[in-house]
C-alpha cells in the first residue's frame, strides 16, 4: 500500500508544472506582443504613416530578451515574395530590411529599408515593379494575392 505523502507530492508537482507551463505561455505572449508593437512603431518612423497598414508577425524567439524580430509580408507577384523584416539587435540598433524571395529559383536578397522612398527604389529593381508603377495607372493594393 502507497503512503498518502506520495498522493501529495504527485498532486504537487503536477500543479507546479502547470503553473510554471502558463507562465512560459504568458512570457511568450508577452514578447509576441512587444515584438510586433517595436516592428510597427519602427516602421512608422522610418516608412511614414502608410506602414500603419503593415501586419507584423514575431520570428522566433532570440534568446537574448533583447533582441526582437518580426515580419510583415507584403505579397507574392511574379514568381517573387516579399516581406519586410524588422530586426533589432542587443545594443538597441533598430533596422528595416526588404526580403526578397524568387520562387521558382534559389534567388534571395536582402537589402535595408530607411525610407519610404528608398523602398520604392528598391521596389523599382524588381519583377512586380510594372504592375505597381504609378505611371502605369496601377491602383494600390490591386497586384498583390
Amino acid at each position: 500500500m502507497t503512503h498518502p505523502i506520495m498522493f501529495a507530492a504527485a498532486r504537487r508537482l503536477s500543479v507546479e508544472e502547470r503553473r510554471l507551463q502558463q507562465a512560459r505561455e504568458a512570457t511568450a505572449r508577452s514578447r509576441e506582443n512587444w515584438c510586433v508593437k517595436a516592428a510597427s512603431t519602427y516602421s512608422r518612423q522610418a516608412l511614414g504613416e502608410d506602414a500603419m497598414s503593415l501586419t507584423w508577425a514575431p520570428v522566433g524567439t532570440l534568446p537574448n530578451a533583447t533582441q526582437l524580430q518580426a515580419a510583415a509580408p507584403l505579397g507574392t507577384v511574379a514568381e517573387q515574395r516579399l516581406a519586410l523584416h524588422y530586426h533589432r539587435d542587443e545594443d538597441g540598433n533598430e533596422t528595416l530590411t526588404l526580403h526578397t524571395a524568387c520562387l521558382s529559383c534559389t534567388s534571395q536578397r536582402a537589402d535595408e529599408v530607411t525610407s519610404i522612398e528608398q523602398l520604392g527604389r528598391l521596389l523599382s529593381q524588381t519583377r512586380l515593379w510594372s504592375l505597381i508603377a504609378p505611371q502605369n495607372g496601377s491602383r494600390e493594393g490591386s497586384v498583390f494575392g
